[in-house]
């Protein structure tokens, strides 16, 4: 009876010990995944990205610790954008072909974001995540671009991040630091009556126009929160149709599906709220 209950109270503290190891595991595993994420400014559009781990990553963890990183970009072999770094890197080269989006070390000093593939010895740093090869080449765009690597503590100091509320369901959308987004974040907390238009978009139109500083006249991407100037138009974009129009570029939605909105309806009630003021 003795041995029983010995047996049994030694099992119960194994079944205890292995859940508390499990949850730190847990643990250390969301820390260290957060700690492997980067954001790339390209073209007016936040991009994450996920670094592996080796000495390469680390080095550069480390260098972004000390603040943002801009690189000046160009076209090379119709497969990638590629800049020199300002300085070098531990190098871990291993014979790969890459995937769209995937950001390399060459030479040690060189920065590669694929759009398209290519074999050669160089060094993976990591992977950019949420975009299709499509949606990253019409990103990158054609020609010489400056790109920004950052960490996401910085991102906050450039911008602010809003929870966007829709019949239940949340988005997060992330707002870069401009005329229009400046007096937008001045309203908040907001919700808007926004017409479900073209089978595009939901878009809002004020009274009186909002201030803007720099339109473009590109190809939008999905999930872009834009300001048209013609009718005053906050507008959140759902849906590609290849259509090309000036806007002022507000931010992106960069948590949630968007696919929903095509069946919410005529009039949409979006609600806005800051994220961590």
């Amino acid at each position: 009876m003795n041995k029983t209950f010995l047996i049994a109270v030694f099992l119960m503290w194994i079944l205890n010990s292995g859940f508390s190891a499990d949850s730190s595991l847990m643990n250390i595993k969301d820390e260290t995944k957060s700690m492997n994420i980067v954001h790339i400014i390209v073209n007016n559009r936040i991009l994450k990205a996920v670094l592996v781990d080796n000495s390469s990553t680390k080095a550069l963890m480390e260098l972004l610790s000390k603040g943002p990183i801009t690189i000046q970009m160009h076209d090379y072999g119709n497969f990638e954008k590629v800049g020199p770094l300002g300085t070098t890197l531990p190098r871990n080269d291993e014979y790969i072909t890459t995937e769209p989006g995937e950001i390399i070390l060459y030479d040690g000093n060189m920065l590669v974001i694929y759009y398209a593939t290519n074999t050669w010895t160089f060094t993976k740093l990591g992977k950019i995540v949420d975009v299709s090869p499509q949606e990253l080449r019409n990103i990158l765009g054609e020609g010489d671009v400056t790109v920004t690597i950052s960490l996401p503590k910085d991102m906050e100091k450039q911008g602010y991040k809003v929870k966007i509320t829709i019949g239940g369901r949340m988005l997060i959308a992330y707002l870069e630091d401009n005329a229009t987004s400046r007096t937008f974040k001045k309203m908040l907390p907001l919700t808007l009556p926004m017409l479900n238009l073209y089978g595009r978009e939901l878009a809002y139109r004020f009274p009186d126009p909002l201030p803007t500083e720099c339109l473009r006249s590109d190809e939008y991407s999905v999930g872009d929160i834009v300001y048209w100037p013609p009718r005053h138009s906050f507008v959140i974009l759902y849906k590609q149709t290849g259509e090309k129009f000036t806007r002022q570029h507000v931010g992106h939605v960069i948590e949630g599906d968007l696919a929903f909105l095509e069946e919410a309806g005529n009039v949409v009630n979006v609600k806005f709220e800051l994220l961590d003021p």
